[in-house]
């Protein structure tokens, strides 16, 4: 029957084993080898029991030694595996099986544990460092040492430098505002305390022991009327919808005023609530009072020029005066002139007092634009129609002289673009001019063409060449400023090539010459059209054409069924309206003043013979044409009424339509112009 322990020491009962050297006869024959197994043993035991001693003693004392539990449980296997090897020994003599199986049951519990303790450690124990690699590492941190402290090094030599430099900046700083008559201050926003540096304090006369005051002492100081805008300023700054930068008069204690210019920032804390105002004060006395004498200067400088303004204005209403008489007295001329020879005197007459429309023109043209008044009504122009235009009125100047204008198309062009067109009209014509000036013999030749840019923009080119005398090269800089000649052989304004500049220049284009004496000139002119799709071309030969003009022998004259009152207090202009309005319409009566108008409108109206349409001069004595006008709206006359004006500022002709003008017809009067409008008349009143 087997032998089961019933207590704890029965594991130490040898019962039912015998002693090792009882075992075999092979112990007693040869009993070295046992002793051999008890030393060997004894010996191991000994070294597994001061290997555990020894681990535990240094873990105790290099408490930052990496993996304690493992060397505890290193430490205690090799503990087990000593009592096991002693156990050995023992069993020789007092065969102990039964705790000699418990001990190794320890042992292997012990040694399993180790082993999974190692398992667990072996990725971090591969991380630790060799001596070698230990050494390497400290030879590297201490070379990073030595970068680390040679950067410090500079780093404190730079700082030094830096201070040095600051404490300079600060120096000239300093020197810069005591120059400036500069001032500065910091108000300590939670105390309400203004910290004030001498300047400062020497600025405004506030003198304080300590340079410290209270804001409401610095705003007392502030002149009344500027007080609450320093303040909403201040607050402006506060708030962040603004800076702080403000100009204000300030009253010193000893009661002299001064001007202050003050600048300054907001210093905010982390949660964005203001803290602190820093800022400077400048005196600023002498410049309010230098922009004061400009300011001055400039009013009476702007009255001079608005004095000018209304001199040329009354000058050109004064000049178109007579200069529509005699046009419109040619006009009538023209009308029934059969003669070939009498016609073409009658047209050079006329385009020399054309001629001088243009020159009243570019004087009133210079003024504006000097006064930044001079207004672009773009629209839809035709390209042929500006050139046939401009060719029609320079022909008979240049036919004079013995000149031919020839025009040459070069390209494809659009058929419409959009600008103005009077003004485009009146750079080529100030360019004709020029060219038949200063042109003897020869030909004068405007070249037209599109110029595309990256396939998607145009330009539109126009040169204008004559054969004339040409520019020296030293004044090729000067012929586009004003009241400036190449020659002074020529008599002139020095105005059109100054009034072109100006007019491309305000169209977006440019304008530029060449030129070489004894041979002529050539004047080219960059206009910006945009892109190109937007614009229909037309092909080269059907502009020619268009552009092809015939003058009739005799113009034929078309008669209107028209009543017309026309109201002009020149009698030279009485005389025009008569005959050039009396060969177009059935009845026109004539009168001298805006009184007169508004009673034969009335009488007519009563009479049941109402006037069809009325010419009505702006300015007339005993009741002028805008309240002549007003007069009759109120009294109910409905057919349109004409406005002839020698008036050029806008504001005039602003008031002519509001006082209830139909049409506007400016001074000198155009006969094309007039019939236009009698043809507009007498459709709406067929309809």
């Amino acid at each position: 029957m087997p032998f089961m322990p019933d207590s704890f020491f029965d594991i130490l009962s040898p019962k039912g084993f015998p002693a090792r050297w009882e075992c075999g006869v092979g112990w007693k024959q040869e009993p070295w080898w046992g002793w051999l197994h008890i030393c060997s043993d004894i010996c191991i035991a000994i070294a597994y029991f001061a290997i555990p001693i020894i681990l535990i003693a240094l873990s105790r004392s290099k408490r930052d030694l990496p993996f304690p539990k493992t060397i505890f449980l290193f430490a205690s296997f090799i503990l087990a595996c000593g009592t096991t090897h002693l156990m050995d020994a023992i069993i020789f003599y007092w065969p102990a099986y039964r705790l000699a199986g418990v001990l190794k049951l320890i042992t292997a519990a012990v040694s399993t544990a180790t082993v999974f303790s190692l398992f667990y450690v072996m990725p971090k124990a591969l991380l630790l460092r060799g001596p070698k690699e230990a050494a390497l590492e400290i030879e590297r941190q201490t070379e990073e040492l030595r970068v680390l402290t040679r950067q410090l090094t500079d780093q404190i030599e730079a700082r030094r430098i830096v201070a040095e430099e600051l404490r300079e900046s600060r120096e000239m700083l300093q020197l810069a505002m005591a120059a400036g008559d500069i001032g500065s201050f910091s108000w300590n926003l939670r105390t309400d305390k203004v910290i004030l540096d001498p300047a400062e304090m020497k600025l405004t006369g506030l003198q304080s022991r300590v340079g410290t005051i209270d804001s409401e002492t610095f705003f007392a100081c502030i002149d009344f009327e500027y007080r609450e805008r320093v303040r909403a300023n201040v607050q402006n700054a506060l708030d962040g919808s603004g800076t702080y930068d403000v100009r204000f008069p300030f009253i010193r204690p000893d009661q002299t005023r001064v001007w202050l210019s003050g600048k300054g920032c907001v210093l905010r804390g982390s949660d964005g609530t203001p803290q602190t105002l820093i800022g400077i004060n400048q005196d600023v006395t002498s410049q309010v009072k230098k922009e004061e004498m400009l300011s001055e200067t400039a009013n009476e400088a702007r009255s001079a020029s608005e004095q000018k303004s209304r001199f040329i204005a009354l000058v050109s209403h004064e000049i178109r005066t007579p200069l529509a008489a005699m046009l419109g007295s040619i006009d009538s001329l023209l009308l029934g002139q059969t003669d070939a020879d009498t016609r073409e005197s009658l047209r050079i007459v006329r385009s020399q007092g054309e001629l001088l429309q243009v020159l009243v023109n570019d004087v009133l043209d210079l003024s504006k634009i000097e006064a930044g008044k001079l207004e672009f009504h773009a629209g839809p122009t035709v390209i042929a129609n500006v050139f046939a235009d401009v060719c029609s009125l320079m022909e008979p100047l240049a036919h004079e002289k013995g000149l031919q204008i020839r025009l040459i198309v070069e390209s494809n062009l659009p058929e419409l673009i959009q600008c103005d067109g009077y003004r485009l009209k009146q750079v080529f014509i100030n360019l004709l001019g020029n060219a038949i000036k200063y042109t003897e013999h020869g030909s004068i030749t405007i070249v037209v063409k599109l110029a595309i840019k990256q396939e998607v923009e145009a330009d539109l080119v126009v040169e204008v060449r004559d054969t004339g005398c040409g520019i020296p090269r030293d004044k090729l800089q000067i012929v586009f400023q004003e009241y400036e000649q190449a020659s002074s052989e020529n008599a002139g304004t020095g105005l059109g090539l100054a009034i072109c500049k100006r007019l491309v220049e305000m169209m977006g284009g440019t304008i530029s010459v060449r030129s070489e004496v004894g041979l002529g000139s050539a004047f080219a002119v960059h206009i910006p059209l945009g892109l190109l799709a937007d614009y229909h071309l037309v092909p080269m030969d059907q502009i020619t054409k268009s552009l092809a003009r015939s003058e009739p022998t005799q113009v034929p004259i078309e008669k209107y069924p028209l009543r017309v009152l026309a109201a002009e207090d020149t009698r030279a202009i009485q005389f025009v309206l008569r005959r050039m309005i009396g060969q177009l319409v059935d009845f026109v009566e004539i009168v001298s003043n805006g009184q007169e108008a508004v009673e034969r409108v009335m009488e007519a109206q009563a009479s049941d013979t109402p006037f069809d349409l009325v010419l009505m001069d702006i300015q007339m004595p005993k009741l002028n044409g805008i309240e002549a006008t007003r007069q009759m709206r109120r009294e109910g006359f409905k057919a349109p009424i004409v406005a002839l004006t020698a008036g050029v500022m806008e504001s005039e002709r602003d008031a002519c339509m509001t006082a209830g003008c139909t049409f506007l017809l400016a001074k000198p009067i155009d006969l094309h112009e007039v019939r236009r409008i009698l043809a507009d008349v007498a459709r709406v009143s067929k309809a």
